[in-house]
C-alpha cells in the first residue's frame, strides 16, 4: 500500500515488473484505491501472470479519488515488484 499524502483523482496506475526475474509472480492482483484503508475501489483486477520486465498500465475506470493505493495477491506468493507509478489529474486552478 501507498500513501499519496492526500486525495487525488486517480486515473490510472502503472507496475513494473523486475528486469532480472519473477514476472510470472505478478498474477492475481487486487488494484484499489480511495480515501482510506476500510473505504477502498476496485480499479483493476490482473489475472496474469506477467513476464520479467513487463510495464503494466491499468485505467481506473471511472477516476477514482484517494489518499491510497493497495496493490493485493489472492494468492500466497511474492509479490516482486520493481516499481509502482500512480497517475493522476491535478486540479491546478488558484483561487
Amino acid at each position: 500500500m501507498v500513501d499519496l499524502g492526500r486525495d487525488y483523482n486517480i486515473r490510472q496506475i502503472e507496475i513494473f515488473a523486475r528486469r532480472d526475474c519473477c514476472g510470472e509472480l505478478i498474477r492475481q492482483m487486487d488494484i484499489t484505491a480511495g480515501p482510506s484503508h476500510n473505504l477502498m475501489t476496485r480499479c483493476k483486477f490482473y489475472i496474469g501472470p506477467a513476464k520479467t520486465g513487463y510495464h503494466l498500465a491499468f485505467e481506473c475506470n471511472p477516476i477514482i479519488n484517494g489518499r491510497y493505493v493497495r496493490i493485493q495477491k489472492k494468492d500466497m506468493t511474492n509479490l516482486a515488484l520493481a516499481e509502482v507509478q500512480v497517475m493522476a489529474i491535478v486540479d491546478r486552478t488558484v483561487g
